[in-house]
């Protein structure tokens, strides 16, 4: 019983399937990451169609100790793509389920929207059209993970 647990089995097509349609929805919010972080910079222009992206991205909440907050999502986003891309050919990664992980930082993503949008609506008073689609897609992303947790 215990060697079945170690063998490192593909994912069912269903499971493949669903990775890559999470996979997919993380880099959709990494490039979101990506021009915020070009935005605060200034490197690319802020092109909001609403009026409450430039007001949060300048906001005293868009850092966290020091740095932006887009820098963070990129980095959690580029990490949730490439473990989704892994569990297209594996179900373990360094000898660890996937399906446990995946979902574990999707919970986190989600979790970690709820306060930010609670700075928008409540203390900004302001919604930024870029951080609502992003944390769309990260509800999109456990959605396809807890849907994808079992062959």
């Amino acid at each position: 019983m215990v060697s079945s647990l170690l063998v490192n089995s593909a994912p069912s097509s269903r499971q493949a399937t669903v990775r890559m349609i999470a996979a997919v929805l993380a880099l959709v919010a990494a490039l979101i990451a990506f021009y915020l972080l070009l935005a605060h910079f200034a490197i690319a222009p802020l092109v909001c169609p609403t009026t409450g992206c430039e007001k949060v991205q300048t906001s005293q909440y868009s850092l966290v100790f020091g740095v932006p907050v887009s820098a963070f999502g990129l980095a959690f986003y580029s990490v949730l793509v490439a473990l989704q891309v892994t569990g297209l050919t594996t179900n373990r990664v360094f000898g660890w389920r996937l399906e446990p992980i995946l979902v574990a930082l999707s919970v986190v993503g989600v979790l970690t929207y709820a306060p930010l949008t609670y700075l928008e609506l409540y203390v900004i008073h302001a919604v930024c059209f870029w951080c609502v689609t992003s944390s769309l897609l990260m509800i999109g992303v456990l959605l396809a993970n807890w849907v994808g947790r079992r062959p």
